[in-house]
């Protein structure tokens, strides 16, 4: 990954320091962009670059010799001899929106595939240290570019300038402020958007891998709110996995993450993360449930919330064959019993076809699935009609809406919730009857299918 470093010259009246950047003191400079490079960049290679923009006033001040200093900085990072190639880049002086956008095409184009960037925002005029930080983020998504660090050197901790200038030069030493925990910031809030909006959170497990990883390594795995925080976010990564995926059995599976976020309420290893970790609790919440069917009607809720609509309508149908399955006493992963006998039922009840219609293993089972229906009553009627209606959408889905009754994207999305409400309106009332008639049952032999 070539590496670049990015800095702005201005026109000021600059004063001699030293600056101090990872217990490293530059030599004697009125250039921060000197000190930089000088601490930077003597182990990088010819492939990587230090770029500088300028006005045409800040050239004719500040780069070139025979301005407010000879040399100008121009000539001082050549005398340096560090392996990157030095380019200076003009631009405008950002006094009117025009000029703006100006600086933010220069900027951009400057920027190739993949660099690794060093920003400097020590020198420019005042919309500039903002405008790099749009251009940064425009280039993580367009160019897949890497911020390494963002620093201000910060001369102006030693005081007036007027006073600096008496100070000995030994005394003017200036600190070099690492402002890439702000990038990192805007990082998180995108995160946090991603699963706030959509549910997505590959983009945050991605950010909490990287801060608790190499944490992990230093403790060998012995720091208890680390490794909650790492369990915390690969078990909510795995829950959007499944959910973005529409695997069923391992959703029954899931539950709520308030546990482990009230364990690490007020954390500090990853500060950002904590007006997050409520959020979290709240989403998860609902998955506390021991029901499976629950389960399944929540991961719908969250699909419905996050626009999955073709897993919603799949987790939707599936969880109520489940759900039967269970309640009838019969094998989940069987696609005999499942598909073939208990789909099947939902289907031709559904669709009001008679007994003597019935194909495959339906007829073969007739007594066996006339006795169901009748065991159930209008309960069962009510939770195949709404089966049908998610049948028709999810065949929809899967084929593209390229067959017969296919309706628009708008009319999917609506009638999710809508079919949401009735399935688990329908089970739920299923639920009751059978729960009632096994109460006034005989005893545990009874089977709901004889």
């Amino acid at each position: 990954m070539p590496r670049v470093l990015l800095t702005t010259l201005g026109t000021g009246s600059y004063v001699e320091g030293s600056y101090i950047l990872k217990g490293q003191t530059s030599s004697c400079t009125p250039f921060i962009q000197e000190a930089l490079a000088e601490i930077l960049c003597r182990s990088w290679n010819s492939q990587d670059r230090i770029v500088v923009f300028c006005t045409e006033a800040a050239r004719k001040t500040h780069w070139i010799n025979g301005g407010m200093f000879d040399p100008g900085l121009e000539s001082r990072l050549k005398n340096l001899s560090v392996p990157p190639a030095i380019e200076s880049v003009g631009i405008p002086d950002g006094r009117s929106e025009a000029e703006i956008m100006e600086i933010f095409d220069t900027v951009y184009s400057v920027l190739k595939h993949e660099d690794e960037v060093i920003l400097d925002i020590t020198h420019s005029f005042r919309s500039l240290p903002l405008l790099n930080a749009v251009i940064l983020n425009y280039s993580k998504v367009l160019k897949n570019i890497h911020v390494a660090a963002i620093y201000y050197g910060a001369f102006e901790t030693l005081g007036p300038l007027e006073s600096v200038r008496n100070l000995p030069l030994e005394c003017r030493q200036a600190p070099v402020f690492d402002l890439t925990p702000y990038d990192t910031l805007l990082e998180w809030s995108v995160a946090v958007d991603d699963f706030a909006r959509h549910g997505w959170t590959v983009r945050l497990q991605s950010l909490v891998s990287r801060e608790v990883s190499p944490i992990l390594r230093e403790t060998r795995g012995k720091n208890e709110t680390v490794r909650i925080l790492d369990r915390l976010s690969r078990r909510l990564h795995q829950m959007g996995l499944n959910i973005l995926t529409a695997r069923c059995p391992e959703i029954e599976k899931f539950n709520s993450l308030s546990s482990l976020v009230d364990s690490i309420k007020g954390q500090q290893v990853i500060p950002p993360l904590n007006p997050l970790l409520d959020l979290l609790s709240s989403k998860t919440k609902p998955f506390e449930t021991a029901s499976p069917e629950e389960k399944g009607f929540e991961a719908v809720e969250w699909c419905v919330a996050h626009n999955l609509v073709p897993q919603g309508y799949t987790i939707l149908r599936e969880t109520l064959i489940s759900g039967l399955c269970r309640l009838l006493d019969k094998d989940l992963k069987s696609r005999t019993e499942r598909e073939d006998f208990v789909g099947s039922l939902l289907n031709v009840v559904g669709q009001r076809k008679q007994p003597t219609d019935w194909k495959g293993e339906l007829a073969d089972r007739r007594k066996e699935a006339e006795a169901i229906v009748k065991r159930l009553g209008p309960p069962f009627q009510d939770l195949a009609d709404a089966f049908q209606g998610i049948r028709d959408r999810r065949n929809d889905i899967n084929h593209g809406g390229c067959g017969k009754g296919c309706t628009t994207a708008d009319r999917l999305i609506q009638d999710l919730g809508e079919k949401l409400i009735h399935a688990r309106k329908a089970w739920n009332e299923i639920v009751k009857c059978t729960a009632a008639g096994q109460s006034d049952s005989p005893g545990p032999g009874s089977n709901i299918s004889e």
